[in-house]
């Protein structure tokens, strides 16, 4: 066996738990999210939205969102989502949400433990609650590849029931999705397929190296 010390021995220089002298780190305490801002965030935003993006096939993708009035063990305000794949049956995530200056923040991961991260971030004020909420998702797609897309929020009450099932059912092209998106919905689809110009969405335009 390595003799005490040796750097052979893996577990000789471990320091025991809680002798560190340092502050447990904490992954929402480092965000910044304390209870003001857990608080700002449920008041403004708790409820029942549907969340819309485009696929890869720029298809409308429609994900159910409860932004719940709970705080998790780290204090966050709870999110739980869900998105049904046809044929896959439906995946349920959970994450946490919180509203920080103008911006609306949605991290959200699977709940059956795979490590499959999504970001929304939202062009959001707090009151009055806008009918759509504008922004951009970034997430890793079923063939684990990087996908990002414009996307809006809408809460539930905005859209008549059946047709939330409809399009929450499957994706569905654009023309379809554009058929019961009356007054102020129907500037859904021209945002989210790009027609509609925005001053806090900037794509960076990367050039070769010379």
């Amino acid at each position: 066996d390595p003799a005490a010390g040796d750097p052979a021995d893996d577990t000789a220089d471990e320091i025991p738990p809680g002798e560190t002298g340092e502050m447990p780190y904490s992954f929402i305490a480092a965000l910044g999210i304390d209870t003001t801002v857990s608080k700002k965030s449920t008041r403004f935003f708790n409820g029942d939205y549907l969340q819309f993006f485009l696929n890869d096939q720029e298809q409308v993708v429609t994900t159910r969102c409860h932004l719940s009035e709970e705080l998790g063990a780290d204090q966050a305000p709870i999110l739980s989502s869900s998105r049904c794949y046809p044929g896959l049956g439906t995946l349920e995530s959970v994450g946490a949400y919180f509203f920080s200056d103008r911006y609306l923040y949605l991290v959200a991961s699977p709940r059956d433990g795979t490590v499959d991260l999504r970001l929304s971030v939202f062009n959001a004020i707090g009151a009055p609650r806008q009918t759509i909420i504008r922004g951009m998702v970034l997430g890793v797609g079923l063939t684990k590849v990087i996908l990002s897309s414009r996307c809006v929020m809408v809460a539930s009450e905005h859209i008549c029931e059946d047709y939330q099932n409809e399009l929450y059912a499957e994706p569905v092209e654009r023309s379809r999705f554009e058929a019961k998106m009356v007054g102020e919905l129907s500037e859904i689809s021209g945002f989210l397929f790009g027609e509609e110009a925005v001053d806090y969405i900037r794509l960076m335009k990367l050039t070769p190296q010379s």
